[in-house]
């Protein structure tokens, strides 16, 4: 099953331009925004057309400018639109990559992927939309790395802390 209706939120004019061409290389509807607040509004109205986006991909960080906004960050935003159609798939495309923030992205609003913005981030994207559309998880490299090592620290035992205080 591939995607029929995406939507892009990414406030920076050239990540924005180069995910819609990897994008609108295999899918026919993709719809980019630069605002939280004016994706929840794309959202809301192709689910009344009755064409809702099966596919959001998203950046964490949205810069202020000069608009007012009711949505800042794109963890509001992802709220809001599985608020609306909580089984829309959702990708997340930012430079954050927290193990925090992660854990919480995908035990919360379970997203389908995680992939940080870096060198190979356009290749690492094209990866994340083949495994979603298989119904898989998918977290980059760095990001799935991140974790693997937050699993270990987590499996410190008490008398492993104690020799490390000695």
């Amino acid at each position: 099953m591939g995607f029929k209706n995406i939507l892009i939120a990414e406030d920076m004019s050239s990540t924005n331009s180069g995910v819609k061409k990897l994008l609108s290389d295999n899918y026919p509807l993709v719809h980019t925004t630069h605002y939280c607040d004016e994706a929840l509004l794309k959202a809301k109205s192709e689910l009344q057309k009755n064409t809702p986006f099966d596919l959001l991909v998203t950046d964490l960080s949205f810069i202020k400018d000069h608009r007012p906004a009711k949505l800042t960050n794109g963890q509001e935003l992802i709220a809001a639109i599985k608020e609306l159609q909580p089984n829309i798939k959702v990708i997340v495309f930012s430079m954050e990559g927290s193990i925090g923030k992660v854990k919480q992205l995908l035990e919360n609003f379970a997203i389908n992927a995680f992939v940080q913005k870096g060198a190979n981030d356009l290749k690492e994207l094209k990866k994340a939309v083949t495994s979603v559309t298989n119904n898989t998880t998918y977290l980059s490299p760095a990001i799935e790395q991140l974790l693997k090592n937050q699993d270990a620290i987590e499996t410190i035992e008490d008398v492993d802390i104690f020799i490390l205080k000695l």
